[in-house]
């Protein structure tokens, strides 16, 4: 996971634990550890910011929270768990101050559907998103789309005329990008990414 630190460098994650390193760009790339305490063990799979609010998502659907500061973070603390819905890949803050989570490897499968899972901003309640996407596999010839990534398209605040909350989501493996209405939980638009 990568996200905007704030100061225009990038935050990233550490695949096996909570250990965060800054990416500061310049003429050389500047990889620094950042300070806190240890977090959690665990196999994670995204990072979100939001202010100084950062969300790290462990694949089984346990969310950690911890506040980032000049000095580093606090203690990484659970925030919410969502086990047995799906195995999650992709993290992203959402307009209401909830979250986004990609479902990867749902538990209950919706054939021709990418799932995208919304939990509220006190963690209290989520709702599963599915999102159609038989247009693209049928296109494509594909069986399924498992999303890895999710990012916000710029101007996803005060949208004007009632423009949709567009979120793109990356589906890694098959190597296709969707764009969504985030809010309707409608596909947009896709491109298959040919490498």
């Amino acid at each position: 996971g990568l996200v905007d630190d704030g100061e225009g460098g990038l935050l990233a994650h550490h695949d096996n634990g909570a250990a965060l390193w800054r990416l500061a760009p310049g003429a050389t790339l500047e990889i620094v550890a950042v300070p806190g305490a240890p977090g959690p063990p665990g196999d994670f799979e995204g990072l979100a910011r939001r202010g100084d609010a950062l969300w790290l998502l462990g694949s089984p659907g346990l969310v950690y929270r911890a506040t980032l500061s000049p000095g580093g973070t606090t203690a990484w603390r659970q925030a919410t768990v969502l086990r047995g819905v799906c195995g999650f890949e992709g993290i992203e803050t959402a307009p209401d101050g909830g979250l986004l989570l990609a479902c990867k490897y749902p538990r209950a499968p919706r054939t021709g559907h990418v799932l995208l899972v919304r939990v509220a901003a006190d963690a209290a309640q989520s709702e599963v998103l599915a999102i159609d996407v038989a247009p693209v596999l049928n296109a494509t010839g594909l069986r399924r789309l498992r999303p890895s990534g999710l990012a916000w398209l710029p101007a996803r605040a005060g949208r004007a005329g009632g423009a949709p909350a567009r979120l793109l989501v990356l589906a890694g493996k098959e190597r296709v990008l969707l764009e969504v209405d985030a809010e309707a939980g409608r596909l947009l638009a896709w491109r298959r990414l040919l490498l």
